[in-house]
């Protein structure tokens, strides 16, 4: 296997690549951001979150600070 990361800055480009892309599925796995989780692990994730939740063992904040938090945050290049 091998892998390859790129940076496209036009979107046809992009869109062009990833239609490619999708039409030769069973020859590639295409991650984006490189970032990719199973389904099961997103499902067994937020079974925790609402587990956490409902037990009250989840710190939770309100939105106005959750947003002002994520405001403050740098945005990347």
């Amino acid at each position: 296997m091998r892998t390859i990361m790129l940076e496209i800055q036009s979107e046809s480009f992009y869109d062009k690549l990833i239609s490619f892309l999708n039409q030769n599925k069973t020859e590639v796995n295409i991650v984006d951001d490189s970032f990719t989780i199973t389904t099961a692990e997103a499902r067994q994730r937020v079974a925790k979150a609402v587990e956490e939740y409902r037990s009250g063992k989840m710190q939770t904040v309100p939105y106005e600070d959750g947003m002002e938090h994520v405001d403050k945050r740098p945005c990347k290049p």
